[in-house]
């Protein structure tokens, strides 16, 4: 009677943990996430101590640094040895992390983030080009009054 009931539950832990890694598994290749209203988010960001010198090394803008971060809710693949390049239109996207949803990058220039408007989204490895089939949108006008967020407030979103 034991054994069975011990077998039982060997049997259903086995079950619970492969429906668990059928959940998990990664896409094969990037992919938008289902079920957003938006796939690329632009929030102006409060500039970090590093952003700030940063800007120190770059002519001065009119009015400081100002600091965008650029989601892309996007299902990546796990990590391997095939690199996802990001390109916003022709432009490489250097470095890019990741949060829960999908991908994020920082850029602290605004004319890129208004030269974007309209351009594809994409991933490029060195055998395949993965088009998003989104365009980069249009950035809001953010009124001034208030704080702007912190980079990882933004994330939490």
């Amino acid at each position: 009677m034991k054994t069975c009931q011990t077998l039982k539950t060997v049997l259903l832990a086995m079950l619970l943990s492969a429906a668990i890694g059928a959940v998990a598994v990664a896409a094969d290749k990037p992919a938008l996430r289902p079920g957003k209203n938006q796939a690329i988010e632009v929030h102006r960001i409060k500039p970090s101590a590093a952003d700030i010198r940063k800007a120190k090394k770059k002519p001065a803008a009119a009015g400081g640094p100002e600091v965008h971060a650029v989601k892309i809710y996007v299902e990546m693949p796990a990590p391997s040895a095939k690199a996802y390049v990001l390109y916003i239109g022709d432009t490489r996207i250097e470095q890019y992390g990741g949060f829960a949803e999908g991908i994020f990058f920082k850029t602290h220039n605004r004319a890129d983030v208004e030269s974007w408007k309209g351009k594809p989204v994409r991933f490029v490895t060195d055998k395949e080009t993965i088009e998003l089939g989104v365009a980069f949108p249009e950035i809001a006008k953010q009124q001034m009054s208030g704080e702007l967020p912190e980079l990882r407030e933004v994330l939490k979103k």
